[in-house]
């Protein structure tokens, strides 16, 4: 059964057979690219946020080392020896 359709990407009319939505291999190919540069910009996004998380997880240990007195190694050093005994008795 053919039917008129209206191409999602370019807007022209043509005919279609099936299920397609694009008119073209020239639309498909851009729908792609554009596509592909939605879903590189979204995965860049979430990688910025995590490293922005990191970083801010670090710099939260870092300010309770100084509110202690102590270095970040010895802040680091005593949260390791007490996973261990937690680790040991359980």
């Amino acid at each position: 059964m053919r039917k008129v359709k209206i191409c999602k990407w370019c807007g022209k009319e043509f005919i279609s057979t099936g299920k397609e939505q694009i008119c073209s291999d020239e639309c498909r190919k851009e729908s792609y690219k554009a596509y592909k540069q939605r879903y590189n910009r979204a995965r860049y996004q979430k990688k910025r946020l995590k490293e922005r998380e990191k970083k801010s997880n670090l710099n939260e240990k870092i300010a309770e080392a100084n509110r202690r007195g102590i270095s970040y190694g010895e802040l680091q050093a005593e949260k390791f020896i007490a996973q261990s005994r937690i680790s040991l008795e359980g």
